[in-house]
């Protein structure tokens, strides 16, 4: 994170509202992306390749075009901002891309009156919008491969370590803790191939005028050897995206909705991660935990608490990437015709909150994962006072294969043995469930006390094909991060 002297630097710490990304949430490479310096230098980037392109068609002198060039990285973002805003400035604009071109013209003093030539406002917005996107969709790439990178190494080395699994918060059977782990990555390698597949589909809005026909720059190339459409092509390649074939006045917002809906996939990934590590390292399950510096303090009042701060931190930034898309689909559906300004503050902060929070949520799940605790007492201690109940289902199917057995009554009985051992184990008891059944004289008329013995001992064998399940799903992962790298 930057200096905090330089993040309260007045009037920041003045009057104004801060919000929490910027301080507390995303990492320093996603906030750079969609920093005020990055959206001011994103939009000049366009009129400069507009610029290159129309020197190309000679509407612009290489004189206009240097100085575009040279005084590119010369801002003055306060004085754009006092244009667009201050009403009582003598030159209040009360419109952005007005006041950005002008305080850019200040500096530029040869290029400053051909800039955005035959473009609408929306030319440097949408498509430096689009820009930012793609930056920010690359970092979230990256930030998945490094989790999924991270999750190979325990998911291999836990792949036989036994535990129970939970359905319904109640014991259910045995599996490992690798197949938990890979059944994470398994997501999260489903969200990789939604992300890339998304920005396939982003695409920016390109150079078409006020309302998508080209009409200014088909007039403008009357005459020239250059069409619009070629002058369309021409400048986006310099710039970087690939225009989208029809749009109005801005880029479809369908492209950030697939944006913010992309993360909230992976947002859904990280939350399940999250809460399951949450209640796995809760008192009573005591199983996994999540790493924690010794310095960390749990409660202000309560010195011996050990709160899941990053579980329940990755839940709740998560929620805010659902309730995204919900904002972002209305806004999406309410451009009517070729567009209104009821998109404006809405865009401006769900789009970049986004991007934040995914980062945010990544790079914790990534410190979570390599500092990853798997306590095996715990573990072993549930699958003692629980397992045994396996032994049911087990013994049912023995006594299945028998043609004389009565198989509701045996079910009856077995689940009532059942009960009387969950009783004992709520008092803290040892599990007695295995007495119960071998004591059992209407149950071992048809099963020995050997075989009964053995449908308990195997219980800790009971995972199936999980191990090997768990060495294929590193193997996916390593082969689609060779195939990434």
């Amino acid at each position: 994170m930057p200096a905090w002297n330089e993040l309260l630097k007045p009037p920041l710490e003045a009057l104004r509202y801060l919000s929490p990304f910027t301080i507390k949430y995303g990492s320093d490479e996603m906030h750079a992306v969609w920093s005020e310096k990055s959206r001011a230098l994103a939009v000049r980037d366009l009129w400069i390749a507009t610029a290159y392109v129309q020197m190309e068609a000679g509407l612009v002198t290489q004189e206009q075009y240097d100085d575009l060039v040279v005084n590119r990285e010369k801002l003055d973002i306060r004085e754009a901002y006092r244009m667009e805003l201050d009403r009582d400035y003598s030159r209040f604009t009360g419109h952005d891309i007005v006041a950005a071109s002008r305080e850019y013209g200040d500096k530029a003093k040869i290029g400053g009156s051909i800039i955005g030539k035959g473009e609408t406002s929306e030319e440097p917005l949408s498509n430096s919008e689009i820009l930012l996107t793609h930056k920010g969709i690359d970092i979230l790439d990256r930030r998945i491969v490094s989790v999924l990178t991270s999750l190979v190494s325990p998911i291999r080395k836990y792949k036989d370590l036994i535990c129970m699994e939970w359905t319904h918060l109640q014991a259910a059977e045995p599996t490992t803790v690798g197949l938990r782990l890979a059944g994470y990555a398994q997501d999260l390698l489903n969200d990789l191939s939604i992300l890339r597949f998304f920005k396939t589909l982003i695409l920016g809005k390109g150079i078409k005028g006020a309302v998508g026909t080209s009409a200014s720059f088909t007039h403008m190339l009357e005459g020239n050897p250059m069409t619009a459409r070629e002058m369309e092509d021409k400048i986006m390649a310099r710039y970087g995206l690939t225009p989208a074939l029809i749009t109005t006045q801005t880029y479809p917002r369908k492209f950030a909705l697939m944006a913010v809906t992309a993360n909230a996939f992976m947002g859904q990934s990280a939350y399940k991660f999250a809460n399951d590590l949450k209640i796995l390292q809760s008192t009573p399950f005591g199983e996994w935990a999540e790493p924690r510096r010794r310095d960390q303090v749990g409660s202000f009042a309560m010195p011996h608490k050990e709160n899941p701060n990053n579980a329940e931190g990755i839940k709740a930034l998560a929620r805010g990437l659902a309730f995204h898309v919900a904002h972002m689909w209305f806004i999406a559906a309410d451009t009517t015709l070729g567009r209104g300004l009821e998109d404006s503050a809405g865009k401006r902060s769900v789009i970049p909150e986004s991007f934040l929070a995914a980062d945010e949520i990544l790079v914790r799940m990534d410190r979570m994962v390599k500092g990853l605790q798997i306590r095996e007492v715990p573990i072993a201690r549930n699958l003692a006072a629980y397992g045994p109940f396996v032994a049911m289902e087990i013994i049912l199917s023995e006594l299945s294969r028998n043609p004389n057995v009565d198989r509701p009554a045996m079910h009856d009985s077995l689940r009532e043995k059942a009960r009387t051992a969950n009783e004992a184990v709520r008092r803290g008891e040892p599990n007695p469930l295995q007495d119960l059944v071998r004591t059992d004289s209407e149950l071992t008329k048809y099963l020995s006390t050997e075989e009964i013995d053995s449908a308990f001992t195997s219980v800790n064998k009971y995972i199936g094909d999980a191990p090997e399940r768990c060495h294929e799903m590193a193997d996916i992962i390593e082969k689609e991060l060779v195939k990434t790298t």
